[in-house]
Formats: C-alpha cells, sequence, structure tokens
C-alpha cells in the first residue's frame, strides 16, 4: 500500500527519506516526474500504473508518499495528518527542517512502527511513546557535553521504572490510546474551546434619498432609530453562516483516570459532534452535553462540533455571529466611488479586547489606481496593490465603534467625473452614476473569554483514578477563544 516517504523542503530539496522496500524509488529518481505532471499543493499523482504519489504541502516543507496505484487519497491524507502530529509531540512546534535533520534517527524509528509491511500500524503517539525513546534537543545537548552523566541518569530511570509495580489496576493494554504507567509529578488538566465563525452576508442597498429617511440616519449609513437592535438586521443578509468549534484538552494525570466534562449546550439542538475514541458515546446519547472519558495523555482534541446557523431564526443567527458586527454603504458621493464602513464592538462579560482586527477591501477594476481612506477614527489604512487594501486596528477595547470612510479611484475617475458633470447639467436629472464598489469586505479578529455559540463547560472533575492518590487535586483551567474564518460581506 504504501511504499515510501518522503519530505522536503518548498523547493524539494530533500530533507528526509524513507523507503519501506528495496525496490521502491528513490526521492532523486521521482521528483522530477512528480514536478512535471503537477504543481497543485495536495493531490494524487498517477506515476504509472503501478505507482500513485500523494503530496501534501504546508507553510515550509511538502511531504510525499509513494503509494500503490488506485489507493484511497484520503488514506495517505490522514496518515500524513497523523504524521505531522506525532512529528509535534516528539520534536515541538512549529514544524521546522532542522528539528527533522537533528531527529531523523528517532523519525525512522517511529514510522517504521507507523508502517508495518505498507500498511498504517500504530499512529497514536500515546502508543508510541511506550514503544519509541522519546527524545528532545535538551537530551542531545546532555549527551554531547556529557554523555557519561547521561548513560548514568539513562541506566538509573530505566532500572527505577523497571523496580515499579505493574499491578492490573495499571494495566492499559485495553485502552490503546494511552500509555502505560503514566507518572506526573504535577497533575493539571487544560480546557481550551475554539470556535471559529465562518459567514458570507450580502449587501442590502438603502437609498437615502427621501427626507424621510435621511432623518433616521446621522451619517451616510448609521442608524440612530433607538428601536434598531442590530446592525445586520438593517444593511446585511447572511447567505451562509456556520460555527465551526473543537475541546482541545491537555491531561497530566498519574495512572488511568475516568473524567467527566459536563458542556452547556443548552438551545442548541444539534451541534454535529465528532468525538475522540476515548470518549463514550452512551453517556453523550443519554445525556446531551456530558462527556465521559479516559484521556490520552498530553494534548488532543477531545471533540469537534459544527453548528449550522441557518437553522435558527433570523434574530438568533445575527446574535451568534461573534462579538463584532459590521455597518457597510457603499455608492456614496458625488462620483458614487465611496463606501463606509462601521465596526461595532459591544461590551460582553469576559472579553477585555478584540485582537488582531482588520477589514480586507477587495476591489476587482481593471483601471483600479488605488483604494484610500478619507476619514479614519482608528488604526492605520494601506493599500497593498493587486485591488486589496487593509484597514488595521490590531487590539481594540470593546465599547468603541471604529470608523473608515474610504474611496474607489480608477484611472477614469477624473473624465468620468467631467462627462457626469457635463450631462448632469444638460441632460434629464435622472441620469444616474455608475456605482464603483468594493467587490467584497473581510473581517478578521480573535477575542478570549467568550464563545458566540455561549457553549461552557459547567464542571470537570474525576470520577475515578487507579493509580493516583486522593489527596491531589489536579489543577483545572479553562480558556474560550473565538476568531473568524472566511467573515465575507459581498457589495
Amino acid at each position: 500500500m504504501f511504499e515510501a516517504v518522503y519530505i522536503a523542503d518548498t523547493n524539494n530539496n530533500l530533507v528526509y527519506e524513507y523507503l519501506i522496500n528495496l525496490s521502491s524509488p528513490s526521492f532523486k529518481s521521482l521528483i522530477s516526474v512528480v514536478s512535471s505532471l503537477s504543481a497543485d499543493p495536495n493531490n494524487i499523482i498517477e506515476i504509472n500504473k503501478n505507482y500513485s504519489v500523494y503530496k501534501y504541502t504546508t507553510s515550509n516543507i511538502i511531504i510525499y508518499t509513494l503509494n500503490v496505484a488506485n489507493i484511497n487519497p484520503m488514506l495517505p491524507f490522514h496518515f500524513i495528518l497523523q504524521l505531522i502530529d506525532v512529528i509535534h509531540d516528539y520534536f515541538g512546534y512549529p514544524l521546522a527542517i532542522p528539528k527533522i535533520e537533528s531527529n531523523d534517527d528517532t523519525l525512522t524509528l517511529l514510522i517504521s512502527q507507523m508502517i508495518d509491511d505498507g500498511i498504517p500500524n500504530i499512529t497514536d503517539f500515546n502508543q508510541l511513546r511506550d514503544i519509541v525513546p522519546f527524545s528532545s534537543f535538551l537530551s542531545k545537548l546532555l549527551g554531547k557535553t556529557s554523555q557519561m552523566t547521561t548513560n548514568a541518569i539513562k541506566k538509573s530511570t530505566s532500572t527505577s521504572i523497571s523496580n515499579l509495580p505493574r499491578s492490573q489496576d495499571l494495566n492499559t493494554s485495553s485502552i490503546p490510546w494511552r500509555r502505560s504507567n503514566v507518572r506526573h509529578t504535577n497533575n493539571e488538566m487544560y480546557v481550551d474551546v475554539v470556535e471559529t465563525v465562518d459567514v458570507i452576508f450580502k449587501s442590502v442597498a438603502k437609498s437615502l434619498g427621501s427626507a424621510q429617511q435621511v432623518k433616521q440616519f446621522d451619517s451616510a449609513f448609521y442608524s440612530t432609530n433607538s428601536s434598531s437592535t442590530s446592525s445586520y438586521s438593517k444593511s446585511l443578509v447572511p447567505v451562509s453562516s456556520t460555527i465551526n468549534g473543537q475541546v482541545l484538552f491537555t491531561s497530566r494525570l498519574t495512572g488511568v483516570p475516568c473524567l467527566q466534562m459536563i458542556l452547556n449546550v443548552a438551545g442548541l439542538n444539534n451541534i454535529n459532534p465528532k468525538f475522540h475514541r476515548c470518549v463514550k458515546l452512551d453517556t453523550w446519547k443519554q445525556n446531551n452535553g456530558t462527556l465521559s472519558f479516559i484521556p490520552p495523555d498530553g494534548k488532543f482534541t477531545l471533540i469537534k462540533y459544527s453548528i449550522d446557523l441557518d437553522q435558527f431564526s433570523r434574530k438568533d443567527q445575527l446574535s451568534m455571529l461573534g462579538s463584532v458586527s459590521v455597518d457597510y454603504n457603499y455608492g456614496l458621493g458625488l462620483h458614487k466611488n465611496e463606501f463606509e464602513v462601521k465596526l461595532q464592538l459591544p461590551v460582553i462579560k469576559g472579553v477585555t479586547k478584540i485582537e488582531n482586527l482588520s477589514i480586507e477591501i477587495n476591489a476587482n477594476y481593471s483601471n483600479l489606481i488605488t483604494i484610500k481612506s478619507s476619514r479614519l477614527t482608528h488604526g492605520d489604512f494601506s493599500y497593498k496593490s493587486n485591488g486589496k487594501a487593509e484597514w488595521n486596528l490590531r487590539s481594540v477595547t470593546p465599547g468603541v465603534n471604529p470608523i473608515l470612510y474610504g474611496s474607489i479611484i480608477t484611472g477614469d475617475m477624473e473624465t468620468d467625473s467631467e462627462t457626469f458633470d457635463s450631462e448632469r447639467t444638460t441632460q434629464d436629472k435622472t441620469f444616474t452614476k455608475p456605482v464603483l464598489k468594493p467587490a467584497f469586505i473581510k473581517l478578521s479578529y480573535t477575542n478570549k473569554g467568550s464563545l458566540p455559540s455561549g457553549i461552557k463547560v459547567d464542571s470537570l472533575k474525576i470520577v475515578s483514578a487507579k493509580g493516583l492518590s486522593e489527596t491531589v487535586k489536579p489543577y483545572k483551567g479553562v480558556k474560550y477563544l473565538t476568531k473568524t474564518g472566511d467573515f465575507i460581506i459581498r457589495s
């Protein structure tokens, strides 16, 4: 099934090579063929009737697997993702070429366990830790500076571990995702709940021509009607919206603990969960929101979930789109080339600041010269070329309403202005000038302390813990993080 694993840099220079069979081709003999057949970042490349290559590209490396022809592409894809997780677990984050080069011997041992005769075998890093020695840069440094001392420490550690009692209580052979005989000096549990908001809005333009309408707006678009409860309901209509969440768990507990976590998912009938295999599904089915599990040792994803907001009413849907809302209007000014963006950052309990806040403005006119700002209350504005500009606010305290008033400048602007003014004075008063507008704007931000779905961790406790003393009270910590994925507003 698998014939080889290759790791290269972004220029396709070989960093690491693992050949499963003696007959497997080397990377040098294969790369010219692979490069000529495909330039896509992730795909299956058919070499001949016998072999295919799966290519997976990250920010700084490319991982290839040589496979038999007609393989299911999901198999090498999931294997590579697991391999990346194992490399992170053993050698640290982020993934870097020097780490791979300096630990090629350990990586070879890992892949030899992960692939058995070409078939994926042991891919859970908790199991791999019991088989492959866990090394680090510190241990390598000690090994270079004081080899004798390191050998003595290893011998002593090996002897002490071999003398530990191996009672049936600590036998985890029936728990494949957890290492055996786990020992920790500081017992602790951490939970990070992360939600990503993906939404596409279409802008509903409103005419401000009548006197009655003008009375209802202080500026080009900002409503002062006290009965209005949401800027989205006035100007933007969601085309599609989704919240993708995950509960990240870090467990450093001695022995074999059985944990119970209760998630408050009130009002969410269907969150489409996907669980780690350690979770007891029967408990969740009987009590929605209750997770019972024996955790792996270390960091892992306990649950992933997806909330389709289209199933909610418009009011509820708009209230679950994060801690930043947008008022947006275009086609303003004499030449109808100006636009206005106002951000609303309400005060939310637990949220002290909005971080990495920015707006990307995209315009796709072939004769576009620039996108400029004429009024700005917060942050910096810059034109990035290629029809893109960025309003960067960085970190902002909730409770303020940043404003941007900008315009789109094209090569025909002066000619268009003269023609428009002439035709407006000599022709019918109903003449309208074409609107110049951004194709779309994109919002990006993160905030800590609150989730748009309202999900919370109500409780986390140890139900039973074989091998963990009753006097030990593990430290517990819970954090919430919200971030945007594709938060796009179409003009």
